[in-house]
């Protein structure tokens, strides 16, 4: 176990109280995130949160190092069309009834701007805030969205 404080805590929010993306529903839940024998993260849920309620139920994970002082429309115009597809789901942590988000912080400020709806995969788990660095280090890192990234289409 750990000898520093977890961060999180199950709140208010239960996955009975959003929308789940019928796209996500039913789906598979990815395997837990195994960074070494001691920290491992695993996913509880999907959560598609109603493009309104975004900013009444997420906020930035304090291990989240992505600034927020250059967020706007302009520099968010690579995302314009997260409106009609999410290429890929965020990543957060069930905290007091808050999502906190560890991976997806500019798609979650663009579907505030459009007001359109988001899904994230869920975690319950407690970490120290060190772990939380290391977590969202690794989630971050550049990797393929797209079946064609992936090379699954020619």
């Amino acid at each position: 176990m750990n000898k520093n404080t977890p961060i999180g805590r199950r709140g208010s929010l239960s996955r009975s109280s959003l929308h789940v993306s019928p796209a996500m529903k039913g789906g598979t839940l990815p395997q837990p995130l195994k960074l070494d024998d001691a920290i491992i993260v695993n996913w509880s849920y999907f959560e598609t949160i109603k493009g309104d309620k975004i900013a009444d139920i997420c906020v930035k994970h304090v291990a989240n190092t992505r600034s927020t002082e250059d967020l706007n429309a302009r520099n968010l115009s690579d995302l314009d069309d997260l409106h009609v597809q999410q290429r890929e789901y965020c990543y957060a942590q069930l905290v007091d009834g808050k999502l906190h988000v560890l991976e997806g912080w500019r798609r979650t400020n663009q579907a505030k701007l459009k007001q359109c709806d988001l899904t994230y995969l869920v975690t319950e788990d407690e970490l120290s805030y060190a772990d939380w660095l290391k977590v969202v280090k690794k989630l971050s890192e550049k990797k393929p969205h797209s079946p064609r990234d992936q090379g699954l289409l020619p």
